[in-house]
This record gives structure tokens, C-alpha cells and sequence, in this order.
């Protein structure tokens, strides 16, 4: 909300000093253009394009009010917290400078990207 109401106060900034550079006698009114458009979003066709993506996206057992009320973590992310975790713990047993420094290790870009992609998988 802050942002919409922050675009609204540039949009009247605007149209302020376009008045005063055209010298008009009065300030149009402006409108907010950042709001979303809800009559538009309450068309039948437009609800149920959202259930329809809702669907594919979440599956059949998707409970928006079980994920959103309950502010309970997931099955899923307490195993990839775990995952997160134990691979600190078996980083943390290294001295990466010094096996690096003896050229003990070698890391490809390729296995760097791996290692990347599989970070973001974890978080």
C-alpha cells in the first residue's frame, strides 16, 4: 500500500508542476492509476482463470488457509532446513583456504554452478 500511495503522491507531484509550467489556472485532479482494478478482478472469467492457475500451479490438495493460518513450517521446508544445515556442518569440518592454497581442490565453473543451482533448491 505504501508504494501505491507513493505513486499517487508523484503522480499529483506531476501534475502540479505541469500546471505551474503551463501557467493553467487550476490543478487537474489526478487519479490513481497504481490501484488495482477490483470489479474488473471480480468477473467470473477472470476468477476462474485464477482457480484454473491455481490448480496447475498447487495441485487439487493446495489449502491456502492451512499455509497462511496456522504460521507453522512445512513438512517440506523443515527437510530442507535440515539439508541446509547438515551441509554447513560437513562444510564447516574443512579448511577451504588451505586445501585451495595446496591445490587439494579445484573447483570447475561447472561444479560452482551446480553448487549454486543446488543452494537455491536448499533455501
Amino acid at each position: 500500500m505504501l508504494q501505491s500511495n507513493f505513486f499517487a503522491a508523484l503522480q499529483r507531484h506531476y501534475a502540479v508542476l505541469q500546471a505551474l509550467a503551463l501557467e493553467e489556472p487550476d490543478i487537474p485532479e489526478t487519479i490513481d492509476e497504481t490501484l488495482p482494478d477490483e470489479e474488473g478482478m471480480a468477473r467470473p472469467g477472470v476468477v476462474s482463470a485464477v482457480e484454473e492457475f491455481k490448480l496447475s500451479v498447487y495441485g487439487d490438495n493446495y489449502d491456502e488457509e492451512e499455509l497462511v493460518g496456522n504460521g507453522k513450517a512445512s513438512e517440506t521446508s523443515k527437510k530442507r532446513k535440515a539439508i541446509a544445515d547438515n551441509a554447513v556442518k560437513e562444510s564447516a569440518k574443512y579448511d577451504w583456504d588451505d586445501l585451495a592454497d595446496n591445490g587439494k581442490v579445484k573447483l570447475e565453473v561447472y561444479l560452482l554452478s551446480l553448487l549454486h543451482s543446488q543452494w537455491f533448491v536448499l533455501i
